[in-house]
């Protein structure tokens, strides 16, 4: 790998992580317009899987058919759906930057999932465990006890995020080695559009009543979405999977700062400490992961 290929690769990963970190930042924004998790979501994802679908067509990248396709448009309809609403439905709760950070914890689910299924703990492994858990307490513990039922609610959403995440990525592993990233992404996006569409037909839609809030919208489903999306697959295959996975831990690290700049969220020396504790094991889980 030369250093062009590496910095260009670099830079891609590292502004994918930037677009995933504004997430709450413009869910706020859409929030504090009229709209619901529900909308939102409808709207993310569907804008989401036309721009991946334009990409992977102008790309040339087959779509995925047969069985995979319909364990693509499972994930999606379940894997998807489950975890972006409680991820997004937390954010109406508690902060950003701790339902994101709580989101972060979905290695250490990973390992616990590998673990059901008979795999041994290595010694670094359970380290690695030790530290997010103490990262955990760190962020969560001082919240928990001034918190009122309605925060509790959404750090408990923010972690059933963090588990449903993990679940699918360890059962979309090996389908998502066979078939190319971004189609599947899209795959998956429609269908997750699909299930809040019908959501939406059922239940009704709730708009945003200004433009501010319909900017935010857009920039959910194409900044936050595809663009971020599409930049990882590139960091992805310039640099490799557990470069790019490491670079993207600072995701987190990006909605701390936001929201502390802009949303005007608490910086508490225990948050920053378990944020960096959980940042950690997360980089360390990437590469133990790799060399298993």
């Amino acid at each position: 790998m030369n250093r062009k290929t590496l910095l260009a690769g670099v830079v891609c990963v590292v502004v994918s992580a930037i677009c995933f970190g504004t997430i709450p930042l413009f869910s706020q924004i859409t929030y504090r317009s009229g709209i619901d998790p529900k909308t939102l979501l409808f709207f993310r994802f569907g804008i989401a899987s036309l721009c991946l679908s334009a990409l992977a067509l102008v790309q040339r990248q087959s779509f995925p058919i047969g069985r995979n396709l319909v364990w693509l448009i499972g994930l999606g309809s379940v894997g998807f759906v489950l975890q972006s609403f409680c991820f997004f439905s937390s954010l109406t709760l508690i902060s950003g930057s701790l339902a994101t950070l709580l989101v972060y914890l979905y290695p250490v689910f990973v390992v616990c999932f590998s673990l059901l299924r008979g795999r041994p703990i290595r010694s670094d492994e359970a380290v690695a465990l030790m530290l997010a858990l103490i990262g955990s307490y760190l962020t969560i513990g001082p919240t928990i006890e001034q918190a009122s039922s309605g925060a509790v609610v959404g750090i408990l959403l923010a972690l059933a995020a963090a588990i449903v995440y993990a679940a699918y990525v360890v059962i979309g592993e090996k389908i998502l080695a066979q078939e190319q990233a971004v189609p599947s992404v899209a795959i998956m996006s429609a269908a997750a559009a699909r299930v809040y569409g019908v959501a939406g037909v059922v239940q009704g839609f709730t708009f945003p009543t200004n433009i501010s809030g319909w900017w935010a919208v857009a920039c959910i489903g194409i900044v936050c979405a595809a663009f971020a999306i599409g930049l990882l697959f590139q960091g992805i295959k310039l640099i490799g999977s557990v470069n790019a996975s490491i670079l993207s831990n600072l995701e987190p690290i990006v909605t701390v700062v936001i929201g502390t700049a802009f949303l005007g969220e608490m910086l508490t020396l225990e948050k920053v400490l378990g944020g960096l504790l959980i940042v950690f094991a997360g980089v360390v889980l990437a590469k133990l992961a790799y060399q298993n």
